[in-house]
């Protein structure tokens, strides 16, 4: 019924997280409604391609350069790292105003049984970033505190303690109260994240 060209823009809208085939549709007729809006979307997407890059130190969103505006701030503490699952999470703890250090977007969930996952590989990049420092860091796993959130944060504490036995100086601690069990750190409120922060342990 629909020409093909269609069909294929409501597949690449169901592509991203929470749309459905229903919520997809809606999107492409109202690009088909909309005309300016095609030729704007499409202007929009070819600039985020072209000049917004990951940052090479936290891979938050970096526009035109190696490095991230945070990560670029001299007054930001590099030596307090908040360990999210993704962007939306840090953007959230910024929201709160409370947060003065660096991040780390693991990119999701460890998988035991997918060593080459873009998690695992991310982690390897901090093991080996926190090696190097010279001075005491704190890693804040603010990580969804529900299985596989749990599962991630032990997993890193195991990859961390064979450089806290050669003597580097970290420090690990979780998110503290006001976070109830299974709760998507994206969908958390400003107040409820500050309390996570300043409870942290």
């Amino acid at each position: 019924m629909l020409p093909s060209q269609l069909q294929t823009l409501i597949s690449q809208f169901t592509r991203l997280p929470g749309i459905g085939p229903r919520q997809a549709a809606r999107f492409a007729f109202y690009l088909l409604r909309n005309e300016g809006e095609i030729s704007s979307l499409a202007n929009t997407l070819k600039s985020v391609d072209e000049s917004i890059k990951l940052c090479e130190n936290c891979f938050l969103p970096s526009y035109d350069s190696p490095a991230c505006t945070i990560c670029l701030s001299p007054t930001r503490d590099k030596n307090t790292i908040c360990v999210v699952e993704k962007e939306t999470d840090a953007l959230n703890f910024e929201k709160t105003g409370q947060f003065q250090g660096h991040y780390f977007v693991l990119g999701g969930f460890i998988d035991p049984l997918n060593k080459e996952s873009v998690a695992h590989e991310r982690l390897n990049l901090l093991v080996k970033k926190t090696e190097q420092t010279q001075e005491p860091v704190e890693l804040i796993l603010a990580l969804t505190p529900r299985r596989e959130g749990d599962f991630t944060s032990l997993y890193i504490e195991e990859q961390l303690k064979p450089l806290k036995e050669q003597g580097v100086k970290i420090k690990t601690t979780r998110l503290g109260r006001g976070l109830s069990s299974g709760a998507e750190l994206e969908y958390a409120d400003e107040e409820t994240l500050k309390n996570a922060l300043e409870g942290r342990k």
